[in-house]
């Protein structure tokens, strides 16, 4: 019954996680909030707006509540509440933090983390670079974190699964909606594997404005945020400006300065950002549990290995075989193929996921 409250105060219109928290304050719990009077609550929370006190009397019914934890317990989803052990710790002192987040997967105890994110039209050198943090802290036992986005996102959460780590996705829409679509592979994945998150309720979808809370999140539950590539006017950027509010320790890859996708990370590092040179910038510490010592990543252990998934369906064997002898362009397959532009681009990513292709521009070569 306690969740109903947490869920009835986390969807008030115009009562904010800033408002919700110091009421959570004072009150002590959101029960405690819900059985308040509005007499009550204008004397003992200071600068409540007109529009706020009018919002907690027009919504003082706990029914869209129990409507919604119907439905997240008919979809599988999970309720994380600011007060659950399971909540990041340094992320509840954020402002922007909500009291409510809802889950699809497994919330592990927090642990330390890092956040991977960058452009959507990465290059190959972003991609090798992603790949190659990915990796190492996954092995780590370094929770990676990021967007599910296209490009360096996905790449990231990608690298993380491929080598038994665990990773969490944020998204700007309910997490019952897979955003961008073709990346369904990769969300049911996560889901079985690690988390996906949003503080948005399901049925939500993807809305311009709601990016810049989800990257808030992504700033909020990292130690430490890296950059691999941003163009200057990158969304990714956002997520360094809250990373900088929260003092987290921010890192970005150097880039050619004749690259567009670089320009953003490379003004980072005449700014904020450190130079992420190598894996051991980040300086990174693994416990031993068969020498019980503390031990630095070796070169050895930054070589990414890849897991190669051999389970195929027949438009995927198909496509391998079309590849066989030499590379195609995008727009030749889609035309063998006869699909539809965003059922190829899942194809394509699914392959590549599965190490069975590479993709350079709008080339395609079979992996042999």
């Amino acid at each position: 019954m306690e969740e109903i409250y947490w869920l009835w105060l986390s969807l008030i219109p115009h009562i904010g996680p800033v408002l919700q928290k110091r009421l959570l304050e004072y009150y002590g719990t959101p029960e405690k909030v819900y059985a308040a009077s509005d007499e009550d609550l204008q004397k003992n929370i200071k600068g409540l707006s007109t529009r706020a006190i009018q919002s907690f009397i027009s919504n003082h019914s706990l029914d869209r509540a129990k409507y919604m934890k119907d439905k997240c317990e008919k979809q599988k989803i999970n309720i994380l509440t600011i007060d659950s052990q399971n909540y990041s710790g340094i992320a509840k002192g954020c402002p922007e933090s909500p009291i409510v987040l809802y889950v699809k997967g497994e919330i592990r105890p927090p642990r330390n983390s890092i956040a991977i994110v960058g452009s959507r039209r990465c290059t190959d050198y972003g991609k090798k670079v992603t790949e190659q943090i990915a990796a190492e802290t996954s092995k780590q036992n370094i929770t990676i974190v990021s967007g599910m986005a296209k490009g360096i996102d996905s790449y990231a959460h990608t690298t993380a699964l491929k080598n038994n780590g665990y990773t969490l996705a944020f998204l700007a829409n309910g997490v019952d909606i897979c955003y961008p679509s073709e990346h369904r592979s990769l969300y049911e994945q996560i889901i079985e594997n690690g988390a996906i998150l949003s503080e948005y309720p399901p049925g939500t979808n993807a809305h311009p404005k709601y990016f810049l809370k989800r990257n808030a999140l992504i700033g909020a539950w990292s130690d430490k945020v890296i950059v691999v590539e941003a163009g200057e006017k990158s969304g990714a950027l956002t997520t360094v400006d809250f990373a900088k509010k929260y003092s987290r320790e921010i890192f970005a890859v150097p880039n050619r300065i004749d690259e567009p996708n670089g320009r953003g990370t490379n003004l980072l590092l005449q700014s904020i950002a450190k130079p992420y040179l190598g894996i051991m910038s980040l300086n990174l510490k693994e416990h031993s549990k068969t020498e019980g010592k503390w031990v630095y990543p070796t070169k050895k252990s930054i070589k990414l290995q890849l897991l190669e998934a051999e389970n195929l369906n027949p438009i995927e064997r198909k496509l391998l075989k079309i590849l066989e002898e030499n590379p195609k362009q995008v727009s030749e397959i889609q035309n063998i193929l006869k699909i539809s532009t965003s059922n190829l681009e899942e194809l394509l990513f699914n392959l590549e996921l599965k190490g069975k292709i590479k993709i350079h521009g709008e080339n395609i070569f079979r992996n042999k």
